[in-house]
C-alpha cells in the first residue's frame, strides 16, 4: 500500500488515543446483575430456616394471535449463601403465595372479634375503634380507585411471613393500620394459613416406601428429571440459554452444563 498525498484527518496522539478506548469498552463479556422486582412480599417472607425470600421468574415464549410474546412466571426463591447445598432452596409461585396471604389476612381483619381479642390482650385503650375506621377507608379508597390501595396498604403493617413445611405464619402491627406514618406502642399479632407447598425447581418431594422394597436413588432420579425439563425449556424457546436457566434455578455455574446430558 502506497502512503496517501493528503494530509491526515487526525493526528496520530489522537488516533491511538481512540483506538485504544474502542478496545477498552469493546469485545468483553458483559455481566449484568438482574434486579429483583418489586412485589408484594418482598423484604417479609422468609422459608422454612429463616433465609429471606427475594424474587426472580422463568420466561416462556406464548403464540397469541399469531405473534410470539413472552410470558414471565415469577417466584419467591431462597437467598443462599455460596457455600449453602443449592438443592435446599426453596421456591414458591409468586403468584399463588402472594393470593393466599391477601386473602388469609383480609379475613382476618374483617374479623371483628379477632381483632378485639388481639388489641384487649395489649391493654391499647380506643386502638380497636380507629383500626377499624383505618379498614374502613382503606376499604373505599380501594373501592374507589379500582386499584391496589387496600393490598398495598395492608402489606405496610406485615411485619414477617414464615414459609414452614405445611404453613404459613403470618407476623403484623396492627397498630400501624390506625397511624402509619406516626410513632406508636407496635399491637403484635399472629396467626397462621394451612398453605401445601408445590414441588417445582430442584426441590425434593420425601418418599416413604416399605421395608422391603427396591431403594431407588432419589437424588439421581430428580437429577435426570431436571436435565429432561431444562432440555425441553430449551428446545421449545421457553428459556434462552443455560446461563438464563442457571439464574432462574438459584444454582452455581455450570451446574446445569454438568447436568443438561442426562437428559
Amino acid at each position: 500500500m502506497h502512503e496517501g498525498l493528503h494530509e491526515a484527518v487526525i493526528d496520530e496522539a489522537t488516533w491511538k488515543l481512540v483506538q485504544t478506548q474502542l478496545a477498552d469498552h469493546g469485545g468483553k463479556t458483559i455481566n449484568a446483575v438482574r434486579r429483583p422486582a418489586k412485589r408484594l412480599l418482598v423484604g417479609v417472607l422468609f422459608d422454612a430456616k429463616g433465609r429471606a425470600m427475594r424474587t426472580t421468574y422463568a420466561s416462556k415464549s406464548i403464540l397469541t394471535d399469531g405473534a410470539v410474546r413472552t410470558k414471565r412466571y415469577w417466584y419467591y426463591t431462597t437467598t443462599a449463601s455460596g457455600s449453602e447445598d443449592k438443592t435446599e432452596i426453596e421456591r414458591l409461585s409468586a403468584k399463588e403465595i402472594e393470593r393466599v396471604v391477601m386473602n388469609a389476612l383480609k379475613e382476618r381483619l374483617a374479623d371483628k372479634r379477632w381483632l378485639s381479642n388481639q388489641v384487649s390482650s395489649h391493654e391499647s385503650e380506643g386502638s380497636l375503634a380507629e383500626i377499624l375506621q383505618a379498614i374502613k377507608r382503606l376499604r373505599l379508597a380501594s373501592d374507589a380507585t379500582e386499584g391496589d390501595v387496600l393490598a398495598q396498604n395492608f402489606l405496610s403493617i406485615m411485619d414477617r411471613i414464615d414459609a414452614q413445611r405445611d404453613r404459613l405464619i403470618v407476623s403484623l402491627n396492627l397498630a400501624a393500620l390506625a397511624e402509619p406514618d406516626a410513632a406508636h406502642t407496635p399491637i403484635p399479632a399472629t396467626f397462621e394459613i394451612p398453605f401445601q407447598k408445590r414441588q417445582s425447581g430442584c426441590a425434593k418431594p420425601i418418599i416413604i416406601a416399605a421395608e422391603n422394597s427396591p431403594q431407588q436413588d432419589q437424588d439421581l432420579i430428580g437429577l435426570v428429571a431436571d436435565a429432561k425439563r431444562w432440555a425441553r425449556e430449551l428446545l421449545e424457546g421457553r428459556a434462552s440459554s443455560i446461563q438464563q436457566i442457571t439464574e432462574c434455578e438459584g444454582l452455581r455455574s455450570g451446574s446445569v452444563s454438568r447436568i443438561l446430558p442426562l437428559a
